[in-house]
C-alpha cells in the first residue's frame, strides 16, 4: 500500500519544479518555466510584488491543471538564495556548540545572523593526534525565506519544511 501523498516545490532563477510524491515513489513532476511573463527586469511596470502576484498565479494555475490538491508543501530552495559554508573548529561540549559555531559563522557570512534562518551539522575527527569538529554551516536570509513562504501561502499551500 503506497503510503501518504507530498507536494515539493524545487526553485530556481527562472522556474520552478513541483514534485508530487506517494510514499517514496514520484507520481508527477511538472516543470514550469516563470519566462517573460513573469521576469520583465528591464519593465518600469515590474516590481518583486507584481513578480510575486504573478508567481502566484502561475503556481495556482499549474496546481489546477495537473489536478493537484495537497496543500502541505515541502520548499526546496535556489542555490542563489542559499548561504553554505564549512569550516573547522575545536572538539567542544556539545552545550558550547553553538555559540562557537555562530561566532565562526560570523567571520564567513555576510549578513547579520539575526537576518538569517540556519542549521549546521558538525561530525568530529582526528587532526594530528587533535579532536576537531568539521562544521557545515547552511543558512538563507529570514526575507528570501519569507517571500517564498509567503507565495505559497498566496497559493493555499502550508510551508511544511524548507531546505
Amino acid at each position: 500500500m503506497p503510503g501518504p501523498r507530498k507536494l515539493g516545490i524545487s526553485w530556481s532563477e527562472n522556474s520552478f519544479t513541483l514534485v508530487e510524491t506517494e510514499g517514496n515513489l514520484p507520481v508527477q513532476a511538472v516543470l514550469v518555466s516563470l519566462g517573460d511573463a513573469v521576469k520583465q527586469p528591464d519593465s518600469p511596470f515590474t516590481s518583486d510584488l507584481t513578480e510575486d502576484l504573478q508567481t502566484v498565479a502561475l503556481l495556482q494555475k499549474t496546481l489546477r491543471d495537473h489536478k493537484i490538491d495537497e496543500s502541505r508543501v515541502y520548499l526546496s530552495l535556489p542555490s542563489k538564495d542559499v548561504i553554505l559554508r564549512s569550516f573547522t573548529v575545536p572538539a567542544v561540549k556539545p552545550e558550547e556548540l553553538g555559540d562557537l559555531v555562530e561566532f565562526e559563522a560570523k567571520k564567513y557570512v555576510p549578513f547579520n545572523m539575526k537576518e538569517l534562518a540556519s542549521v549546521y551539522y558538525s561530525a568530529p575527527f582526528v587532526e594530528d593526534k587533535v579532536k576537531k569538529l568539521r562544521v557545515v554551516f547552511c543558512a538563507a536570509r529570514k526575507d528570501i525565506l519569507d517571500r517564498y513562504e509567503r507565495i505559497c501561502a498566496q497559493a493555499n499551500l502550508v510551508v511544511v519544511r524548507a531546505e
